[in-house]
């Protein structure tokens, strides 16, 4: 792994804990990650982890139940 994967998967751990920690908006989890827009964020997040912020989001949700 190099620098630019391992920053960008830290980044991508970081907002998987904020997405299913709290209730920030996506674009607010987006620019506390780093990423200037929403949806390079949403790009960058679903190449990362193979499922999209709302979806991961929707499905923590689902196991608190």
């Amino acid at each position: 792994m190099n620098a630019g994967e391992f920053v960008t998967r830290l980044r991508m751990l970081l907002a998987a804990d904020l997405l299913t920690g709290t209730d920030r908006p996506v674009g607010a989890v987006a620019a506390a990650v780093g990423y200037g827009s929403e949806s390079a964020f949403g790009r960058a997040f679903r190449v990362a982890t193979g499922t999209t912020p709302a979806r991961l989001r929707r499905s923590a949700r689902e196991r608190e139940r």
